[in-house]
């Protein structure tokens, strides 16, 4: 395991495989649910996409090889309150895979973005470009770096990207 560790690693030195879905126990499966309608109430646009969670990582003949499984955005809802492991002790977080890219551009300017004040967290806070994976259809691995561009094309219509570590 890397933890407690930082490093760096070439972009193409990463690979991201899928297997299987992130699954609760009845008794948390009905708290994502009531979870779900209450955020609905507040936000009615809230979308329940798949995400990709994070099982495991470990380097493999010098690469990275992330270990992940599908969920939602509606058990990272479930599960991200901070009082989670105290009513579910023996349950798992959602926790999907974050991802931030630091986008430069020609005249060497960093561009940051205003979260929308509609946003369920941080309404108006600054955020350099990101957000979650998510799994590809019918595949068992996803491209990173490709889930970071998807990302920059959302928020910011860039699609000319520069791929580099």
């Amino acid at each position: 395991m890397l933890e407690d560790q930082s490093f760096s690693i070439p972009v193409d030195q990463i690979e991201c495989r899928i297997f299987g879905n992130f699954q609760f126990s009845e008794a948390v499966e009905k708290t994502r649910k009531a979870s779900w309608e209450a955020l609905l109430i507040k936000n009615s646009a809230a979308f329940d996409g798949a995400l990709l969670r994070m099982a495991d990582h470990r380097i493999e003949d010098g690469r990275l090889v992330v270990a992940a499984n599908s969920t939602s955005f509606s058990a990272y809802v479930a599960t991200r309150d901070p009082r989670f492991g105290d009513v579910y002790p023996h349950a798992a977080r959602a926790d999907p895979l974050g991802m931030t890219a630091v986008v430069l551009t020609a005249d060497d300017s960093v561009i940051v973005t205003k979260r929308s004040l509609a946003a369920d967290q941080n309404p108006g806070g600054l955020y350099l470009i990101g957000g979650y994976a998510e799994p590809g259809k019918g595949f068992d691995t996803v491209d990173l770096f490709q889930e970071v561009a998807r990302e920059i094309a959302e928020e910011i219509a860039v699609s000319d990207l520069t791929r580099s570590a």
